[in-house]
């Protein structure tokens, strides 16, 4: 049907993947051509073999004209998309799981810190000041989230993740969120209405919170009237 991807029913899945029918044009019409020379007869689906060319490479070789006007058009390899997704899959698995580990770490280690108190640990730039009894324990936890000895930037990490933490555990729907929003415009969005309805006071301190802990940067700041 028009405007619709095909889907596979040998395989369970939409003929052409959801990036590429969007994207449209040249990305999704190899597909659509292999898929019609197959339901014609005259190939058969290969793109497993990793050894050889997929079906629509192979039949874009074997005829002329078409190889001549689709010389540019390479498709990828299913297996070989196949084994990327799963070492995909894997690495979310394991920052999932170290994730989820490091918030247990952070209710056992550091329940005591609330967030009104990360002023007095933060340094200009928003991060915690080495050698407070905060960045010691963030860098013990760093070291049993990593396996050896963590990076500069494997603490780092663990850091901004406690303070997220502990910016969550306010209960402030408006800060919990600014540190949800996917991008500037919506955190913009959300403050505006923030400071339209808090009290002036309760407003600058959450503010002033949100910038010196870097989760709001000042351009954000500058959009809000």
């Amino acid at each position: 049907m028009a405007g619709r991807n095909p889907y596979d029913d040998f395989r369970g899945r939409p003929l052409i993947s959801e990036r590429a029918f969007e994207a449209g044009g040249m990305y999704s019409l190899s597909k659509m051509v292999e898929h019609t020379f197959n339901d014609a007869g005259f190939s058969q689906f290969t793109t497993y073999d990793d050894r050889r060319d997929t079906t629509f490479e192979a039949m874009l070789k074997g005829t002329p004209f078409i190889n001549s006007m689709f010389r540019i058009v390479k498709t990828s390899d299913y297996g070989l998309t196949e084994k990327a997704m799963a070492e995909v899959q894997k690495d979310r698995a394991e920052t999932a799981r170290r994730n989820i580990k490091r918030d247990e770490f952070f209710e056992k280690r550091l329940k005591g810190i609330r967030a009104d108190q990360l002023g007095n640990l933060l340094d200009e730039n928003g991060r915690i000041k080495q050698g407070s009894s905060l960045y010691r324990n963030i860098y013990d936890i760093s070291l049993d989230l990593y396996s050896g000895e963590p990076t500069k930037e494997d603490v780092q990490t663990t850091a901004k993740a406690f303070i997220r933490y502990a910016l969550k555990e306010q209960n402030n729907p408006y800060v919990k969120s600014v540190l949800n929003a996917q991008s500037n415009d919506t955190k913009v969005k959300i403050l505006q209405e923030a400071k339209n309805e808090l009290p002036v006071a309760k407003y600058n301190e959450m503010a002033l919170r949100l910038r010196r802990t870097g989760i709001v940067s000042k351009e954000v700041f500058r959009q809000i009237k």
